[in-house]
């Protein structure tokens, strides 16, 4: 019986199902789309038909409280060597009667050879820790008797120990498959979790022990062959996480063979290999689970290069050339790298989620008569050749209102009497829930985020493109606030396309501005034990948009500090400090400054707004004025009280005030008896 006839009554009855799962089948909107338009309507485990969900506990969640183990990803780069082309030579010497040299290519023994490096602690920067538990999975059941007799054969035993300095027992290796006994599977893994130092093991197999099986003592995983699968990936590292007493972290090994002549750029050659490709594709899986990492990948990937060399301290044995030496990669190349892996993306699925509901809204709105222009008279956007195009007001319209959707549900647990988003999108009329929640969030504060959402959401009709939005913002805007990102940045720049580049705005992707902050504020930066220096940072964007840079540093400082070993009510008063004291943001565009605010909240939904130091920047020739132009952030030059001294220019920040900014909470400018903000030693970003 396939699994989705469970959902139909006429083959199972049931008045409810509850379902639980850890790797949830779920479609791209992408691939909904191209599905419907092949006349298939496609259902997967975000769709109501599945129910709304009880429960959820994140993978950060099960770590932190002690019911999964972490996880270390070690990225093996192999290059063209000797000694391993001596180690394939006698590989096939051996086998001449064998098919096995028909189906081993000499980059199957580079990944191999990365693969037995990994596990015996040869990459670890000098150190010696090796993983005496590892289930290494292959493509084939063919090649996986392969990898078997290549890591047991004694020419890699002795190149392994050459590079060892010392001769400490190595892995036993047994091959299972499916054709195997019962007997002989529980054997081979009762002895993998009873390995040790004395005597490490290792299984190879194919999708044997993907799912369904418990080792809890297992040290490593690792890809002998490159994956395709994201569901048999996340299956697959899921067999190291399990926890058990003593184990700091599960291993993920990936080999990655390359060739590579003299002058050529490593990290470049990379991003154009199918090998990398399929890399990419293991690190997708796990962030599709994980947030954390591509918020930073420093702390979960380590990529070493066994790069060409000589031994002085050994001589080869059997002809098996010693000449592996390893070197750590640069910040640089993790920066190139790592990007190209498709991780520099994170949350991608939920990003595609959110710009396919906005793209589907803003359609409708576009049918609606004349609604484009009356969206437009309520967010003061100007239309016409000098303006913004009907679609892109609809557009703007509608990411505005899922935004508000997104913290209207963070909120609704804190808000007394504040509807649930879900049961908004339950009644028959979504406009007027959302109307009236609003206006009791807006008695609270939050007025940047849902003044303007209010606005469009009044100049809508009822209809199925609120409900489509409601649904939505529903399903997704937990993990947005685990990600702890900046998720309207890309989609604002994307949706909008040219038109959001009218001010001449570039997107910083994520991993990049996540970097960028890691380098900026360094472990040494200050004292970050001490929270009252901390507390004393002052950190601006004078370009800000929707916060990218601002969300990074954010995050960074919180990595800083142990943010996540820390209670929650010590969790939101940090961050309340940090948004509203630490932080600063300038921008011409009204609109990417709202979402900047709408950003810093999710992390904190309790955040002040009136108290945010967020600005938009009087920008080009001002109303009522007949020569008064503004420069938008370079307005802080002018802002001096001395613009004659070079300190004026060192530390040029003044009452804001000066500047003809407009507050992110009020329209009208802030006037300096309200708000006298001074922005002292704000380190620019």
């Amino acid at each position: 019986m396939g699994f989705h006839m469970l959902h139909k009554d006429e083959h199972v009855r049931g008045k409810k199902r509850l379902y639980m799962t850890a790797t949830s089948r779920v479609y791209t909107p992408k691939s909904k789309q191209a599905m419907l338009e092949k006349g298939y309507e496609v259902y997967d485990m975000e769709d109501e038909k599945f129910g709304e969900v009880l429960y959820k506990l994140t993978f950060a969640s099960a770590v932190n409280a002690g019911l999964l183990s972490d996880y270390r990803i070690t990225i093996m780069i192999i290059h063209d060597d000797q000694a391993i082309q001596d180690l394939y030579n006698q590989f096939i010497l051996l086998n001449t009667d064998d098919d096995s040299t028909q189906l081993l290519k000499y980059e199957d023994v580079e990944r191999l050879v990365g693969t037995a490096f990994a596990i015996n602690g040869i990459n670890n920067k000098g150190g010696s820790e090796r993983m005496f538990r590892v289930l290494g999975f292959a493509n084939t059941k063919r090649r996986s008797k392969i990898f078997r007799d290549l890591m047991n054969m004694k020419e890699l035993h002795q190149l392994l120990h050459n590079r060892m300095e010392h001769d400490a027992p190595l892995h036993e290796v047994v091959h299972v498959d499916g054709t195997s006994s019962d007997y002989d599977r529980n054997k081979a893994l009762r002895e993998l979790g009873s390995a040790g130092d004395d005597k490490p093991r290792m299984i190879t197999n194919v999708k044997v022990f993907t799912e369904g099986v418990d080792v809890p003592t297992l040290d490593a995983v690792a890809f002998m062959d490159p994956r395709d699968s994201m569901v048999d990936i996340v299956q697959a590292v899921g067999r190291v996480m399990r926890s058990a007493k003593g184990k700091r972290v599960g291993h993920i090994i990936i080999p990655v063979p390359v060739k590579v002549d003299k002058g050529d750029d490593i990290s470049d050659i990379l991003e154009s290999m199918d090998d990398w490709k399929s890399t990419g594709r293991v690190l997708r899986a796990l962030q599709s689970h994980d947030g954390r990492l591509p918020e930073n990948p420093f702390k979960f990937i380590n990529i070493v290069e066994a790069s060409k060399g000589t031994s002085d301290s050994h001589t080869p044995i059997s002809g098996i050339q010693d000449k592996l030496q390893f070197e750590e990669f640069s910040e640089k190349f993790y920066t190139k790298v790592i990007a190209g892996s498709g991780i520099g993306k994170p949350g991608q699925m939920a990003a595609d989620d959110i710009e396919s509901v906005v793209v589907i809204a803003a359609k409708m709105f576009e049918k609606t008569g004349d609604l484009d222009k009356k969206l437009a008279g309520v967010l003061g956007l100007e239309m016409g050749e000098k303006g913004y195009a009907g679609k892109d007001v609809c557009k703007i319209a509608a990411l505005l209102v899922i935004n508000a959707c997104l913290l209207h549900r963070r909120l609704q647990d804190k808000v007394d009497g504040l509807p649930k988003l879900r049961t908004i999108h339950s009644s028959q009329n979504p406009r007027e829930g959302l109307l009236e929640s609003w206006r009791i969030i807006l008695d609270r504060d939050y007025k940047p985020i849902f003044e303007p959402a209010l606005n469009v959401v009044e100049a809508l009709p009822s209809g199925d493109a609120l409900y489509r939005i409601v649904d939505r913002a529903d399903t997704i805007a937990d993990s947005l606030s685990v990600l702890g990102y900046d998720h309207a940045g890309p989609l604002y720049h994307k949706i909008l396309g040219t038109a959001a580049k009218s001010d001449s705005a570039n997107y910083t992707i994520n991993v990049s501005a996540i970097m960028l902050a890691h380098l900026a504020f360094t472990d040494k930066f200050t004292d970050w034990t001490d929270l009252e220096k901390v507390a004393k940072l002052r950190i601006m964007d004078p370009a800000c948009g929707t916060g990218t840079l601002l969300m990074a540093t954010l995050k960074t400082i919180k990595d800083r500090i142990n943010y996540d070993n820390m209670g929650d009510y010590d969790k939101a008063q940090i961050h309340r400090k940090l948004v509203e004291d630490t932080l600063c943001g300038l921008d011409v565009n009204r609109y990417a400054v709202q979402l900047a605010a709408c950003n810093l909240t999710l992390g904190a939904p309790t955040v002040d707004y009136r108290n945010m130091n967020l600005y938009t920047m009087s920008h080009g020739p001002q109303p009522g004025s007949d020569d008064t132009v503004k420069t938008g952030s370079v307005e802080i030059l002018r802002a001096t009280s001395d613009r004659d001294k070079i300190r004026s220019f060192v530390q040029p920040l003044r009452n804001i005030s000066d500047m003809q900014a407009k507050h992110v909470d009020n329209a009208k400018l802030y006037p300096s008896n309200l708000r006298p903000n001074h922005i002292p030693n704000h380190h620019m970003f």
